[in-house]
């Protein structure tokens, strides 16, 4: 156990990090701050129209844009201890997710931590103690206090990660990160160059493509999308550099271009961490992986594929419930519903069985008499068609697609004793 008995801990960032953070630590009775630079809490999800800097010179941290969409389904968006209500579409807007959000803000009574429009501007360690130097941006008083734990709880999206690409300089158009985005008319009838193809790429590019005359999104992804693309959008290679007028492209083409709950049971006592010394060599191992591969180190945190393999080491080493096994399954299925199309993956709804198992229904072939329990009510249409995922003893996800009439009232354990009769995929 810590020597500590009333540890001091200061947050730093009232997005999804620092609230969830601060509900575990709350939950264990120990003390904490959270000092946030702007003057509302959520983060990234909370949609702000200006960009660039604030009133106070602060870069804007939000990069939500207007007709966002979540590109992850809810069950793997439901923060502990609050489920998401059922009534909630499987993919949300963002400002219904927002609201989810601020609904777990109120129940577990967090926002009186919160110390508004102090801007953290040093963070330094003295005396088995971290002194964490903040200003209050609106009457410009500095403050200075001590804590025995600091934690970060500021993201990786906030800070805009910009290629360096020969004569970007000499384009005299406009250039912007996707950021800044935040709606697609203002590029009505423009022809417009999307950079990228992580989610944030993909989905704007989809976005501008109802509006601007053509839309040709350069990308190097090994990915193969099936998604049926309008006839306005082009897929081009890298770019090998811009002039005034429009950018040359790899293959020689060119184009005219107008425009946390590990945490509070560390501070608790329940468990220690590893040396510095483990620590760093652990760091230095993965620094050196990334650079032998030739990674981008803007993706040094992220965690991709092994995230089910950390949730699994965070809760050995803290004793603390791990995050079932089914959220990673399903955003491994999610992913491989974009790669088919962009256009449909947010049509399926997800319902958690247990932890291992969950059951994925295309929404658009369901219709439900009551929204309440949709599982467990009778189905306005004549055939149902379901698909059904289970993980089998030999650890391979199987999936079955079977037909119900809408007599069955009870759904789910039907599906669930028909899965052996139904025919794989």
């Amino acid at each position: 156990m810590s020597s500590l008995q009333n540890p001091r801990v200061c947050i730093v960032g009232a997005g999804l990090g620092g609230i969830t953070t601060a509900k575990s630590l709350k939950e264990k009775g120990i003390s904490f701050t959270i000092l946030e630079s702007s003057a509302f809490f959520g983060g990234i999800w909370r949609y702000e129209p200006k960009v660039g800097n604030d009133e106070y010179g602060v870069p804007i941290h939000s990069s939500m844009y207007k007709h966002l969409r979540t590109n992850l389904p809810k069950p793997t968006m439901q923060l502990n201890g609050f489920p998401v209500p059922e009534d909630m579409r499987s993919y949300p807007t963002w400002d219904v997710y927002y609201n989810y959000v601020k609904e777990y803000v109120q129940h577990f009574d967090i926002e009186k931590y919160i110390r508004y429009s102090h801007y953290v501007h040093a963070i330094t360690r003295a005396n088995d103690s971290w002194k964490v130097k903040h200003k209050h941006l609106p009457t410009g008083n500095e403050y200075e206090h001590e804590f025995e734990y600091v934690i970060l709880a500021t993201g990786h999206f906030s800070k805009p990660q910009y290629p360096n690409i020969p004569g970007e300089h000499l384009f005299k158009g406009k250039i912007i990160h996707s950021h800044n985005y935040r709606e697609p008319e203002p590029y009505t009838d423009r022809r417009v160059l999307t950079v990228g193809s992580g989610p944030s790429g993909m989905d704007i590019s989809i976005d501008l493509a109802y509006f601007a005359k053509t839309v040709f999104h350069s990308h190097h992804s090994d990915l193969k999308h099936r998604t049926p693309f309008p006839k306005n959008y082009i897929q081009k290679p890298d770019i090998k550099e811009f002039d005034e007028k429009g950018v040359t492209f790899v293959d020689g083409s060119y184009e005219q271009i107008d425009h946390a709950r590990y945490t509070a049971a560390l501070v608790a006592g329940d468990f220690e961490l590893p040396s510095k010394e483990e620590m760093l060599k652990e760091w230095q191992q993965r620094y050196d992986y990334f650079k032998e591969n030739g990674f981008s180190f803007s993706r040094f945190h992220f965690l991709a594929e092994k995230e089910d393999d950390y949730y699994k080491e965070l809760s050995q080493e803290s004793g603390i419930d791990r995050v079932p096994s089914v959220v990673t399954k399903i955003r491994l299925i999610d992913t491989h519903a974009k790669v088919e199309n962009l256009y449909t993956y947010r049509s399926y709804e997800y319902k958690v069985i247990d932890d291992n198992t969950f059951l994925r229904i295309f929404e658009n072939d369901v219709k439900y008499v009551e929204q309440e329990n949709p599982f467990h009510n009778k189905y306005t249409n004549d055939t149902i068609r379901v698909i059904f995922e289970k993980q089998s003893k030999n650890m391979q996800l199987k999936m079955y697609e079977c037909n119900f009439v809408k007599t069955r009232s009870n759904i789910l354990p039907y599906a669930l004793h028909m899965q052996l009769y139904c025919d794989r995929l």
